[in-house]
């Protein structure tokens, strides 16, 4: 005898909704990317094995006007009044901001705040004044600590990071190698911007250009690691 089918066994398998039928659209033509979408700000270089001073370590502090940008453009900090044969028994310099009169707002580590150390390369005849000194690094490690300065009047103190006030561990970074990076963020900043086709078309002389800035790219960046440009990949992700 068969099982008397309940009313709601209906309900059990739904049954199939009939999809309207869709007229095939063509993929949307994605358009290739324009030069301004290919600035970008490389990576840091990677590190050097200097550990850094001691916080007792003996280091030199000089209270300059100059930036960070400034540092890495000279290759050191000038022009110091110093007894070249005393400076040369220290490892280290640490920049102080000299900035009394400028505003909090600006883009800029505040007054009497350490922004960077850095390793003494050598200590040569500064080239804007030849009674001067020039004190190279071969590496420096950014930092921002706030009222390291102590109002001391002489802008050449011979102190440590201890009285500094400066902590903790600190990376550093081939002079060289920052260098080459902002170079490459300026030249990226420099390139006009362009725009993508109306039509969202993209002639041979767009693509070529394209291309051209890719391998320019490439090439900057192999300088900064010191490797050769087959060792760079750029991946576009669309």
């Amino acid at each position: 005898m068969k099982k008397p089918r309940l009313p709601f066994d209906r309900f059990m398998i739904p049954e199939p909704i009939p999809t309207p039928e869709r007229e095939s659209e063509p993929p949307a033509r994605v358009p290739i990317p324009s030069i301004e979408t290919l600035s970008f700000i490389p990576p840091l270089p990677p590190p050097t094995d200097d550990p850094g001073p001691d916080p007792t370590e003996p280091v030199i502090a000089v209270l300059t006007e100059r930036t960070l940008d400034r540092v890495l453009s000279d290759g050191g900090t000038a022009a110091w009044t110093l007894n070249r044969s005393v400076a040369r028994r220290h490892r280290y310099v640490v920049c102080v901001r000299s900035a009394p009169f400028t505003s909090k707002s600006e883009d800029a580590p505040p007054h009497g705040s350490a922004f960077l150390i850095g390793r003494i390369q050598d200590i040569v005849t500064a080239p804007e004044n030849s009674k001067k000194w020039l004190i190279r690094f071969s590496s420096i490690s950014p930092i921002l600590f706030h009222n390291s300065w102590k109002k001391w009047r002489n802008p050449v103190k011979y102190t440590s990071l201890e009285e500094l006030g400066i902590t903790g561990s600190h990376k550093f970074f081939s002079v060289r190698s920052l260098r080459a990076r902002n170079n490459l963020i300026k030249s990226n900043q420099s390139v006009p911007s362009k725009s993508v086709p109306s039509k969202q078309e993209t002639s041979f002389n767009d693509i070529q250009i394209q291309k051209n800035a890719i391998e320019d790219a490439k090439s900057k960046l192999a300088n900064v690691f010191g490797v050769s440009v087959d060792a760079i990949e750029i991946n576009i992700k669309l």
